[in-house]
C-alpha cells in the first residue's frame, strides 16, 4: 500500500515538473510621479517616473495564460491593482498609466456652495473657495453643484486621466428680499415677475405674511429684471388692501447679490386690492400695457424659490438696495 502511494506521488511530481514553467515581468511607470510597485505579491519597490522596474521571474503553468498580479500606489494611480497576462517563457513589460486627474473646483460666488463629482462625497465651499484633489475619471464625469446664489446646475465634463483641470462653480441666482418698513401695514400678497412677462403669476408668499419690521427672501434667477407687486394693508382681517408695484430697470438683478426691495420706499400705488388673505389670489392678473407686448410662446418661466422670513434689514453678506 505504501509502495503504491509512493508511485502515485512520484508520478504527480513528474507531471507537475513537466507542466511548470516561468515567465518574466517588469513594470514601466508611465505616470508623472514615482510609484510603489509590487509584482506577484513581492515587497514594494519604488519605480521613478519614466523608468522600468527590475525584471521579476515568476512561476507559471505551461500551456495557459497566467495572470500575475501587479499592484501599485502613487499620486497619479491611486490604489492600482491589475493583472499581467504571461505565458511560459514570455517577457512582459506591464505599463502603468495615470488613473486620476488633478481637478481644482472653485466656488467663485461670494457665498457658500456645495459640489458632487460622480459618486464622491459632497464637498462644501465657503465664498470664493477652492479645493484641489486627484479624482478617478474615465473621460466622462458628471458634476453637480448648488449654493446660496446658485440653482442646481448639472454638467458632464470630458476629463481624462493624467490631466489637470479647473472647474468654476458660477453663481446663476440672486436673492430678492422684500423689507416691510411701513409703520403699520402688513404685506399679504407678493407677486414676482420678470419684466419680459405679461402677467404677475402666483402669490409668492403662500401662507406667509410679512408684518411691519420683517422681510422675506426669495432665491431667484439672476441677471434678469424682476418686477414686484404687493398687496398690503392694516393687519385687521377685514381690512381692504392697497396695491403697490415696482418695475425694475437696468441692470436688473445680477447674480451673487441680495437685492433689497423696501416697502413702501420704492413702490408706487396702483389699484385697490383684495381683503386680507381671505380671497384666492388672481394668478391671471396682467401688467399695465401688457396687451401692447409681443407674446413669446417659447419663453421659459424664470426660476424662483421661497427661502425664509427675516428681520427687515438683515440681508446677509452682500446686499444692495433698489
Amino acid at each position: 500500500m505504501k509502495k503504491n502511494s509512493l508511485i502515485f506521488l512520484m508520478i504527480a511530481v513528474i507531471l507537475l515538473v513537466g507542466c511548470s514553467g516561468e515567465g518574466y515581468v517588469s513594470v514601466f511607470n508611465d505616470t508623472p510621479s514615482d510609484i510603489l510597485v509590487s509584482v506577484n505579491y513581492k515587497p514594494d519597490v519604488v519605480v521613478t517616473s519614466g523608468d522600468t522596474s527590475d525584471t521579476y521571474t515568476v512561476a507559471l503553468i505551461k500551456g495557459v495564460v497566467n495572470n500575475i498580479s501587479v499592484d501599485a500606489t502613487g499620486e497619479w494611480v491611486g490604489n492600482y491593482s491589475q493583472n499581467a497576462a504571461v505565458t511560459d517563457g514570455e517577457t512582459v513589460v506591464h505599463r502603468i498609466t495615470p488613473q486620476v486627474a488633478d481637478i481644482t473646483l472653485t466656488n467663485i460666488s461670494v457665498d457658500s456652495a456645495n459640489c458632487v463629482l460622480e459618486s464622491y462625497d459632497t464637498l462644501f465651499f465657503v465664498g470664493e473657495d477652492s479645493i484641489t484633489d486627484k479624482y478617478s475619471v474615465d473621460g466622462s464625469v458628471d458634476v453637480k453643484y448648488s449654493g446660496r446664489y446658485s440653482f442646481l446646475t448639472e454638467e458632464t465634463m470630458i476629463w481624462m486621466p493624467g490631466n489637470t483641470y479647473r472647474y468654476e462653480m458660477e453663481p446663476n441666482a440672486c436673492e430678492i428680499q422684500l423689507n416691510n418698513v411701513h409703520p403699520i401695514y402688513t404685506v399679504y400678497y407678493v407677486y414676482l415677475s420678470t419684466s419680459t412677462s405679461q402677467s404677475w403669476g402666483d402669490d409668492q408668499l403662500g401662507d406667509n405674511v410679512v408684518e411691519s419690521g420683517y422681510g422675506y427672501v426669495w432665491k431667484a434667477e439672476g441677471d434678469v429684471l424682476w418686477d414686484m407687486r404687493i398687496e398690503a394693508g392694516h393687519p385687521h382681517p377685514d381690512s381692504s388692501l392697497h396695491v403697490y408695484e415696482y418695475y425694475d430697470t437696468a441692470p436688473g438683478c445680477p447674480s451673487d447679490v441680495t437685492w433689497i426691495y423696501e416697502f413702501p420706499t420704492i413702490f408706487s400705488a396702483a389699484a385697490a386690492g383684495k381683503i386680507a388673505k381671505t380671497n384666492m389670489p388672481n394668478n391671471g392678473m396682467l401688467k399695465p400695457a401688457s396687451l401692447a407686448k409681443v407674446w413669446d410662446n417659447t419663453l421659459v418661466p424664470a426660476r424662483i424659490e421661497r427661502i425664509r422670513k427675516v428681520d427687515a434689514g438683515k440681508a446677509g453678506l452682500k446686499a444692495l438696495r433698489k
